[in-house]
């Protein structure tokens, strides 16, 4: 049975204060639930100690704590019993391919290319809440491999165009 929009929580980490608005104003169109932000990446994760949320919303580029020190973060959240992880979708305008793996292998749950649609975003808010086993798998502490030292034989990837990526 898949899961309702309408009361989810959503948490938007994301440094641009219009980004941060277009996002807000998205998930209202869809609808979700709840809806809390913060300009960066650290004061968000402090408030995830105290607070959980369905979904986050992560910018990658953020100055000062960017999204793959939050979710480095996130990760080290895991090892303890009992932890609560929400779904993360990156959000950036730059889907290289490095960037993706390098997403994948700190546990993000996606990716998010901008700029995005309200369809967009509700397809992948909506995937990856639904999607068997996400919340379990965080909770069973599943490892993602570490990146190969061999040189990657494939070329740097273009950004992708209004589309998100699975991991």
């Amino acid at each position: 049975m898949n899961r309702s929009l309408d009361d989810l929580s959503v948490l938007i980490v994301e440094d641009n204060a219009f980004t941060r608005k277009l996002m807000r104003s998205m998930l209202r169109q869809i609808p979700v639930g709840e809806i809390q932000e913060y300009d960066n990446g650290r004061d968000a994760s402090k408030l995830l100690v105290s607070k959980y949320f369905d979904v986050v919303l992560l910018d990658w580029i953020m100055p000062g704590f960017n999204g793959g020190q939050f979710l480095e973060n996130l990760n080290a959240r895991r090892q303890k019993p009992g932890a609560q992880i929400p779904a993360v979708l990156v959000v950036t305008a730059n889907a290289s391919r490095q960037v993706v793996l390098e997403a994948a292998q700190l546990g993000a749950d996606g990716v998010i290319a901008k700029p995005f649609s309200v369809s967009v975003l509700r397809d992948r808010i909506s995937a990856v809440v639904n999607r068997d086993g996400i919340n379990a798998a965080k909770q069973d502490n599943i490892e993602v491999p570490s990146p190969s030292n061999e040189p990657d034989p494939l070329p740097e990837a273009e950004p992708v165009d209004d589309a998100a990526i699975f991991i």
